[in-house]
């Protein structure tokens, strides 16, 4: 889910489509790749193509003011199962290179979809054919099939490319300002152990509060809380300001917690001041290219999630439909 020289905004499972004209050899291959790559097989160039280029049905829109978009229909329809509909758009490719009907670099060629990666299957002999097809950027990778590690290959690489897909896919649009913590190693190894810790299968970058949203296998979403020293000090004011206990905001000087109230995106220490304990988080303290403090906590209502990021998803749909 990670890429090493920078996070995506966000990410979610995607389908990736394999064609072989050996049947057997599909249907042995996707079997060992088990349950982790969702997956369409084809044995037939032309219907693979078909796939590839179909539109993923949109979702209804719902006359909401938090409901802006068919991916935030999808993402706030919780629990959710893998059958999702943003988890049908193609992004990876893994193709044979010799069938009968249309060899694996044709088939490549017919992709219309820039940003769909491409993965080659070939025999020894075939090399030199994918090296060129790599070298004139036809394909993203290849593999031989005689590999030993031909699965952990394959899955490795189906992997990076998803990941590299939504790169691809969001370096055109306007995105939100950059962030240290986006591309600092640090949090980004932290990032990755939270993932595998919690078997997250999807993020969304949210810019208030300031963090992620993660959802995991189960469709059961947390918050995870990336506060720099800036936020911090807001934080603090505010509720100095505001005429916060003292034990709050000795607490909130520490750097130990972090405040994050569920029911709305402003500050509310007013509100909070009878419980304030409710409000309060633990927090890891990240020593990266400057101080990160993050907090990892239950999300009961993300419908309230996402204010400022309705643009950067409208502009991902809007892509999707004009790369179909």
């Amino acid at each position: 889910m990670m890429h090493k020289k920078k996070l995506n905004y966000f990410y979610h499972p995607t389908t990736t489509v394999f064609l072989d004209d050996n049947h057997r050899f599909l249907q042995t291959l996707t079997l060992n790749l088990g349950n982790d790559v969702l997956c369409r097989t084809f044995n037939d160039p032309r219907q693979a193509l078909m796939a590839v280029h179909q539109p993923v049905p949109k979702a209804g829109h719902r006359h909401s003011a938090t409901m802006e978009s068919p991916v935030r229909d999808a993402l706030f329809n919780l629990p959710k199962s893998l059958g999702d509909q943003r988890f049908q758009h193609v992004s990876v490719v893994v193709v044979d290179y010799e069938m009968p009907a249309m060899d694996g670099i044709t088939f490549c060629q017919q992709i219309q979809d820039p940003h769909v990666k491409k993965i080659l299957l070939t025999g020894v002999a075939d090399e030199k054919v994918a090296i060129r097809a790599l070298n004139n950027r036809l394909i993203d990778y290849y593999i031989h099939k005689s590999e030993s590690a031909l699965i952990e290959r394959l899955l490795a690489a189906i992997q990076q490319l998803q990941t590299d897909y939504f790169q691809g896919l969001l370096s055109r649009l306007h995105q939100p300002a950059e962030l240290a913590f986006m591309h600092d190693p640090v949090f980004m190894d932290y990032f990755q152990s939270i993932c595998e810790q919690n078997q997250v299968a999807e993020y969304y970058f949210m810019d208030n509060p300031l963090g992620f949203l993660l959802i995991d296998t189960n469709g059961q979403a947390k918050v995870l809380l990336v506060f720099t020293d800036g936020e911090m000090e807001a934080h603090q004011e505010v509720a100095s300001s505001e005429g916060a206990p003292d034990e709050l905001l000795q607490k909130l000087q520490s750097g130990d917690f972090l405040p994050y109230f569920s029911d709305d995106s402003s500050f509310l220490y007013k509100r909070s001041l009878g419980d304030a304990e409710a409000y309060l988080h633990p927090a890891t303290c990240l020593q990266g290219s400057q101080p990160y403090y993050c907090a990892l906590v239950d999300a009961p209502d993300i419908s309230t999630l996402l204010p400022g990021y309705a643009a950067l998803l409208d502009a991902y749909q809007n892509r999707q439909g004009e790369a179909q």
